[in-house]
């Protein structure tokens, strides 16, 4: 069999995998992401095209120019007058001219397909040449061989594999400029070979035709495939499924284009985007910052490091008048700067354990329902995203984590539990205050460390009245001793002894929260360090870093919570831990995460139904 017999016979095939000529090469045409016209040499009538705004008998200056007269410099006057393919610059834009000829040799009709700088792409279909030349006798040798000669010149990978045959029937030339595959080699290479190099990121941009309806089922998709020398470009892949009567798939015609440049250059663009948001972040934070005087970050620091200390005792320590004082204290509390909570000190109100719990969610699944989270009053604190999540889970039983664990998994499938998540005994968990933070930001020179909150003593069990005392201060925070004592039906004097015990003996603990993102931090990273024996005495004993909240510190394992102005910023933490700790001999399993800082409130710290619950109901 001859070339042009060759073509003979796959041109059939193709048209009758399509059930038509005419369908098959509407197909391709409509596959085409550029302008594609044939326009008649004669009175400049648009006989067949993809173009906006195409209707029968417009013409070629109204479809492309919107011009009621001819062009001054046709470009098909060129086609005419030299008898050879035209190429012409303009707008940005390569004007591809190709003459299709009668069987007289006359020009007859002209291919006009427009493309954007270094992206050609030569493709052209069968059926159009057929209907330029409908009235003109052409034999179908000839109409095969401009068909032939255009695909073959195409820099698109052309291809067709037969799933009945197992094998591709049909591969263009382009394959080696655009994989670096020799054709012999690709032709040889089964579907599952030809998938499997596509990156495991990508696999599922591969369309199964799963929702096919009727007998085709046509996608685009974009994945990086890994061409011979081992490096991945990425790929446009436009392809049509063929199926049987009972939705077997019988073959996959596609067309590959080489999108790599686009690619590349958008992530570019994104990335360039992005820094430009983080430096405008780090404006707006620094202006933020900057609106404080020295006085109010005085302030602000000493109610961090001094949350038990009255107005007038505060005062004394930070060398302010008490009037001062208050008026700054109150300045910034309507502003927003902080807020009081009490955190309950869960280890010395019977609970044992705390569970630190993430999860991702799943490629290609939608966002899961967090309802579950939210309700379940163990999980203390949460961060709540679209693709992930994080959270605390405080519990007298370990069965408790595990159950939850379960029941979470079972209701969201789209959701994986990481093997960072973990549990472990109140007493390795420290929360920080946020003293350090703000004086390293505002380099105001206090010395002396921040307060550390530990939950490793045992507490003696509370009366009625004191459980009632310490659920309202951690219900409403900012209510007085009388508003206490009218809320619960005590006495003022009652409550004032009982708050003094409980704070004394460390049942809660008064904490300011600064509001971190005022301050100029907007993510929290999650950074777990598991040894392989136990923690070295040198890593134990490192310095404290001052943008650390809280820490759980096992046998084997140190997971710490660090603020983060910027991703950028944590990026380049997360590459330094690494260089440092593997510079000095430790070797560990490191993994890290990060997750922006959401706005305070119940929304992510639900202390008040587990207090309740745990209180009276002893769950």
């Amino acid at each position: 069999m001859d070339e042009r017999e060759f073509w003979d016979f796959k041109i059939g095939e193709y048209v009758c995998c399509f059930g038509g000529a005419g369908r098959f090469f509407k197909k391709i045409i409509d596959s085409l992401d550029f302008d594609f016209s044939i326009i008649d040499v004669n009175n400049l009538g648009v006989e067949v095209s993809n173009k906006d705004g195409f209707f029968p008998g417009v013409k070629c200056h109204e479809l492309y120019y919107g011009k009621e007269g001819g062009c001054k410099n046709c470009f098909i006057d060129k086609v005419i007058k030299t008898g050879v393919r035209v190429l012409v610059e303009k707008d940005g834009k390569e004007h591809y001219l190709y003459p299709i000829f009668d069987g007289k040799g006359r020009i007859i009709s002209v291919i006009k397909y427009d493309l954007k700088k270094k992206e050609v792409v030569r493709e052209v279909v069968k059926e159009v040449v057929k209907k330029v030349v409908k009235k003109v006798v052409v034999k179908d040798k000839e109409v095969d061989e401009i068909f032939y000669r255009i695909l073959q010149n195409s820099q698109n990978l052309v291809y067709r594999y037969d799933f009945i045959r197992d094998k591709f029937k049909y591969i263009s030339e382009a394959v080696f400029t655009l994989s670096g595959f020799p054709l012999g080699e690709l032709m040889d290479m089964s579907y599952d070979d030809f998938l499997g190099r596509i990156h495991p990121d990508d696999s599922n941009e591969i369309c199964d035709g799963e929702d096919v309806v009727g007998r085709e089922s046509v996608c685009n998709k974009e994945y990086r495939w890994r061409c011979k020398d081992e490096k991945y470009r990425w790929f446009l892949d436009k392809r049509t499924l063929i199926f049987d009567d009972k939705r077997n798939i019988v073959s996959v015609i596609g067309d590959i284009r080489d999108v790599t440049h686009d690619k590349m250059a958008k992530l570019e663009k994104d990335s360039l985007e992005a820094k430009i948001a983080q430096m405008r972040q780090k404006e707006n934070d620094a202006k933020q910052r900057s609106t404080l005087t020295d006085k109010e970050k005085i302030v602000l620091w000493g109610l961090c490091r001094y949350p038990l200390l009255n107005d007038e005792e505060l005062s004394g320590k930070l060398e302010l008048k008490r009037s001062t004082l208050t008026a700054i204290k109150n300045r910034l509390k309507e502003k927003g700067w902080f807020s009081l909570k009490y955190i309950p000190n869960f280890h010395k109100l019977g609970c044992e354990f705390l569970g630190f719990f993430d999860a991702i969610l799943s490629k290609g699944v939608k966002v899961c329902d967090f309802d579950f989270v939210k309700n379940s009053p163990n999980v203390v604190f949460r961060n709540l995203q679209d693709e992930k999540f994080f959270g605390l889970f405080v519990s007298n039983k370990f069965v408790d984590f595990r159950k939850f664990i379960e029941e979470f998994c079972y209701q969201n499938k789209g959701m994986r539990i990481r093997d960072s998540s973990f549990f472990y005994e109140l007493e390795n968990f420290e929360l920080r205050d946020a003293s350090g933070l703000i004086n390293f930001i505002f380099g105001l020179g206090r010395k002396g460390r921040g307060i550390v909150c530990d939950f490793s003593n045992d507490g003696v069990e509370l009366n009625g009245n004191e459980k009632r005392v310490l659920h309202a201060m951690v219900q409403n925070p900012e209510l007085s001793s009388s508003e206490i004592a009218k809320k619960i039906w005590i006495s003022k004097p009652t409550v004032i002894k009982i708050k003094k015990k409980i704070l004394e003996e460390e049942f809660i603990y008064s904490y300011i929260v600064p509001d971190f993102r005022k301050l100029g931090f907007n993510f929290m990273a999650k950074f777990s360090y598991e040894f392989d024996s136990e923690i070295p005495k040198e890593v134990k004993k490192s310095g404290v870093d001052s943008m650390i909240l809280f820490k759980v510190m096992g046998k084997k394992r140190i997971v710490k919570f660090v603020l983060f102005e910027s991703e950028e910023e944590y990026l380049e933490e997360v590459d330094l831990i690494r260089d440092t700790y593997r510079k000095i001999g430790f070797y560990f399993n490191f993994k890290s995460d990060i997750f922006p800082i959401q706005k305070r409130g119940k929304g992510n710290l639900n202390l008040e139904s587990f207090i309740g619950e745990l209180l009276f109901d002893k769950i």
